[in-house]
C-alpha cells in the first residue's frame, strides 16, 4: 500500500453562507465536511493539470492543422506545374 505523508490546512476568514453552502453540498454528496472539502480540492488541483494539458494539446493541434493545410496548398501548387509540364511535353 502506498502511503504518502498528508498535511493539513487551516482556511481562516471565510464567509458564513459560504461554509453553510460547503455544509448542505457535503451533506447531499453524504459526505462530512472535511471528507467533501478534500474532495473538491483533490479535484480541483487534477482538473488544473487537466487544463494545462489541454491547451498544451490545442496549441500542437493548431500548429498541425496549419503546417497540413499549408502542405496541402503546395501540393496542389505541385500538382499543377507537373500537369502543366506534361500538357507542354504532348
Amino acid at each position: 500500500m502506498n502511503h504518502r505523508p498528508t498535511t493539513d490546512l487551516k482556511i481562516r476568514g471565510l464567509d458564513e453562507e459560504v461554509v453553510v453552502r460547503l455544509d448542505r453540498f457535503a451533506r447531499q454528496a453524504k459526505q462530512s465536511r472535511e471528507n467533501y472539502l478534500r474532495q473538491v480540492l483533490t479535484h480541483l488541483s487534477v482538473h488544473s493539470e487537466v487544463l494545462n494539458q489541454q491547451k498544451m494539446y490545442d496549441e500542437v493541434l493548431r500548429i498541425n492543422t496549419q503546417i497540413i493545410q499549408e502542405n496541402n496548398q503546395l501540393m496542389q501548387v505541385l500538382i499543377e506545374r507537373l500537369e502543366e509540364t506534361n500538357e507542354w511535353k504532348k
